[in-house]
């Protein structure tokens, strides 16, 4: 159970999270995981970025389809991912900005790129200047 254990040592197990991500129930505790582990700071924050990009699909999805309303797997991995978009992101976020001395530039500038295509037509908390005031 990669959430007991903070201090992952390899460095692609942030990738292979991504991928648990959609088993059906597992995209909570996939983020979670990723979101405490410690060390591969750059893996991680690409693994955070690819969750995001992979939940803010599901959320989109989830609205424009009847796929919430049905009980097979997939309706549930959509669920679970879009979940994870509407509640994490900000949460994400704290955890890439204590990254982000130890990770290389292009996979922070990802992760920002990723915030601001999300929050893209938004107001309020999760307009593009707010995200930047945060940082």
């Amino acid at each position: 159970d990669l959430r007991n254990t903070s201090m992952w040592s390899l460095p692609f197990l942030p990738g292979v999270v991504v991928k648990l991500a959609f088993i059906p129930g597992q995209a909570k505790m996939a983020a979670q995981a990723l979101r405490f582990s410690v060390g591969h700071d750059t893996e991680a924050v690409v693994a955070l970025t690819a969750l995001l990009q992979h939940a803010r699909f599901a959320a989109r999805a989830k609205t424009v389809t009847s796929c919430g309303k049905s009980n097979s797997p997939a309706s549930s991995v959509i669920s679970d991912l879009a979940w994870v978009y509407i509640c994490s992101g900000e949460e994400f976020l704290w955890s890439v900005r204590g990254r982000s001395e130890t990770c290389t530039p292009a996979a922070l500038s990802g992760f920002i790129q990723e915030l601001l295509q999300g929050c893209e037509g938004m107001t309020g908390a999760a307009k593009p200047q707010n995200i930047a005031e945060l940082w």
